[in-house]
């Protein structure tokens, strides 16, 4: 699904200086062999042929959407040129309606689907970047295909990691001792360097958010049953994947600042629940920009939010995001039919 803001505030705006990964982009998001995973099999032959643009136009547009956008830490795709598969980040996100780092529901009807799907490719570079982006929002299972998570991947892989030289991966797999010390500080929550387990310390971030807001709640609200920690801790740590422990700790405080949410509306009514910060992104973007704003008015609907990095899903379009898209569709298709 390629939302209308795509093209004013989305990754079509970051590339109007390179049409051609433009016109990618949006193409490889609702091509007809792609899938809800983002992750699938197209040929530059076949791109240049459905998108109007020579083949060596298509794998350098390939090759520019595999590069991060300024200021960004990760690409919009992998590509392996070899087995001409494409990993688009952020398209299983915006396919199954999810928030960037979002959780499925472990009972949800179309995880067997999706592991379906994922078992079809058979790029261990691929299928470790899809794992690693995923792994915890799809309920994947651990690798399968004889690579684990902390080897990197595959050398040659557009918009891929580094990986781990082989003379290292041999000398970890054939030192029982070094294994043996790492499964204990696993077990402690240290991986193989030394550092706190990323898990680990984003709980600790979650439970500290949590203090936070729980501190605001008695000082604001003070009486009926308190909201229980281990029903949003889960969600907090969700919203650590976008946010930093600050940002979220003015979220909070801007709820609390809020005097609509405060009981001074038409209903009387005081909207004190966490849910009004940790359910999804869009709140925490609505409070953080209550905030800017001194934290006072109504927070409706229309307003303005702050701009969210590009792999974070799109706003709700505006009547002016249709119109742009409209002319711009307008526009690639007298493009393609006057060639």
């Amino acid at each position: 699904m390629l939302a209308p803001t795509f093209w004013t505030r989305g990754t079509g705006k970051h590339l109007r200086k390179h049409p051609n990964a433009q016109r990618l982009a949006a193409y490889l998001m609702s091509a007809p062999t792609s899938n809800m995973i983002g992750l699938y099999h197209i040929a530059p032959p076949t791109i240049a042929h459905e998108v109007g643009m020579t083949v060596e136009e298509a794998e350098g547009a390939l090759k520019a959407l595999g590069s991060p956008f300024e200021g960004e830490s990760k690409s919009f795709l992998a590509w392996d040129p070899d087995s001409e598969m494409v990993f688009v980040r952020t398209m299983a996100y915006r396919q199954l309606g999810l928030d960037v780092g979002e959780r499925l529901k472990p009972k949800d009807k179309r995880i067997p689907n999706i592991l379906k799907l994922v078992k079809e490719c058979g790029n261990p570079a691929l299928l470790q970047a899809f794992w690693d982006e995923y792994h915890n929002a799809l309920h994947l299972p651990d690798p399968w295909w004889g690579q684990a998570p902390s080897k990197g991947h595959r050398r040659g892989i557009e918009g891929g990691t580094k990986s781990i030289p082989q003379e290292q991966e041999q000398e970890q797999e054939q030192d029982p001792l070094l294994s043996d010390q790492q499964t204990g500080q696993t077990e402690l929550g240290i991986d193989e360097v030394g550092t706190p387990d990323p898990e680990s310390e984003k709980r600790s971030q979650a439970k500290e958010v949590w203090v936070h807001w729980l501190s605001g709640w008695r000082t604001k609200v003070g009486r009926g049953r308190e909201p229980t920690e281990k029903v949003w801790l889960d969600k907090i740590v969700t919203r650590l994947n976008t946010y930093s422990v600050e940002d979220l700790k003015a979220a909070c405080d801007s709820q609390w600042a809020n005097p609509y949410l405060m009981g001074d509306n038409p209903d009387r009514k005081k909207y004190c629940g966490p849910e009004q910060v940790f359910e999804s992104n869009m709140r925490v973007e609505k409070r953080l920009s209550q905030a800017a704003k001194g934290g006072d008015g109504d927070p409706g609907p229309n307003q303005p939010v702050r701009r969210l990095p590009y792999l974070v899903p799109d706003p709700e379009p505006t009547e002016e995001d249709h119109a742009a898209a409209n002319e711009a569709l307008a526009n690639m298709r007298r493009d393609l039919f006057s060639a």
